[in-house]
């Protein structure tokens, strides 16, 4: 009943653009636990309206009364496979589904806790989570960049110390003096890994997979256009996050801090064709994190920082906002 509730009321919503209809299309998404959607619903409508009005205000206060009752504290700094291993301890008592943070979610915690009281529980410091990107070369011969979240799951965690130990081995050896190659240092897999390729699917069916960048770091303006910022609309971005929604709304955040442009960092065609050497059936796997202090405005697909963590529920929901939301 509760999804037949929810697509009229968004039936609604897309035929009147009516601001009542699309707060209840969210806050359903939000019970029946497809939190991603839910969230991209409260961002989608704090970008449409004014900073300074009143309907603006009400509506980031419920925002930021959701993203509380949504997300644990943060915790770290930790590895990836840390970050996997406390996540999975929250849940053997917990029955929440907690999940690590994508990027998309880290960017809406750091919006949230911003306009709450200004970075609050670490949401600006280096956020570390299950948004990886990948690179392949595809039935054309085009290297290609996907991103994807990996489940919090044994299977999940197994695949970041899969990573982590062998970018280890590979600063071990650079300390020792060793001339080593950069592709060793790096994680490829088979493309018909279970894991691996669940993650290409889910990719390409949400649009996430896009050309390779030519140049590092990508420069983009965060100035709104029309509604829009270069950045926000970037397809790279927006792949990275899962939605240009996200995108957009981390540009505004990064104006808030001074900032006139967003920077990704990522690895460059040439460096991936140097990398996989025109092969194919084999994945280049790494994971991502958003960026803190100078280069706050900036997100990675080619670092590899400890950072801080937090989950995030992804089962169904029946919590009070303390204004009205959900309860």
């Amino acid at each position: 009943m509760i999804d037949d509730h929810i697509r009229e009321t968004e039936r609604r919503f897309r035929e009147s653009g009516d601001l009542v209809d699309g707060l209840r299309f969210v806050r359903g998404l939000v019970r029946c636990g497809r939190v991603d959607d839910a969230l991209r619903g409260y961002a989608g409508l704090m970008l449409g309206l004014d900073a300074g009005s009143s309907l603006y205000v009400s509506i980031r206060d419920e925002f930021v009364g959701v993203v509380r009752g949504l997300v644990s504290l943060s915790a770290g700094p930790f590895s990836r496979p840390d970050a996997f291993e406390h996540v999975l301890d929250l849940n053997k008592n917990s029955d929440r589904g907690w999940q690590v943070q994508s990027l998309g979610e880290s960017v809406v915690v750091r919006y949230a806790f911003d306009v709450a009281g200004g970075d609050l529980d670490g949401s600006n410091l280096y956020q570390v989570g299950s948004t990886v990107a990948f690179h392949y070369v595809n039935d054309e011969g085009d290297v290609v960049a996907g991103f994807a979240e990996v489940p919090t799951s044994d299977e999940g965690l197994a695949l970041m110390r899969e990573w982590d130990d062998v970018r280890v081995r590979y600063l071990q050896h650079v300390s020792r003096g060793e001339r080593v190659d950069l592709s060793e240092g790096e994680l490829f897999k088979p493309a018909d890994d279970p894991l691996v390729a669940g993650l290409v699917v889910a990719a390409r069916e949400r649009g996430r997979v896009v050309p390779a960048l030519e140049n590092s770091p990508l420069r983009l303006s965060i100035v709104q256009r029309g509604g829009w910022s270069e950045y926000g609309q970037n397809e790279m971005v927006a792949a990275m996050f899962g939605s240009n929604v996200f995108a957009e709304l981390n540009a505004r955040y990064v104006r808030g801090k001074g900032f006139h442009e967003g920077r990704v960092y990522e690895f460059t065609k040439q460096e991936l064709e140097g990398m996989l050497q025109g092969r194919k059936g084999i994945i280049h796997v790494r994971p991502c994190g958003l960026g803190d202090g100078y280069i706050i405005n900036g997100v990675s697909a080619n670092g590899c920082c400890n950072g801080r963590v937090r989950a995030v529920a992804h089962g169904a929901q029946n919590f009070s906002t303390g204004n009205g939301g959900l309860e």
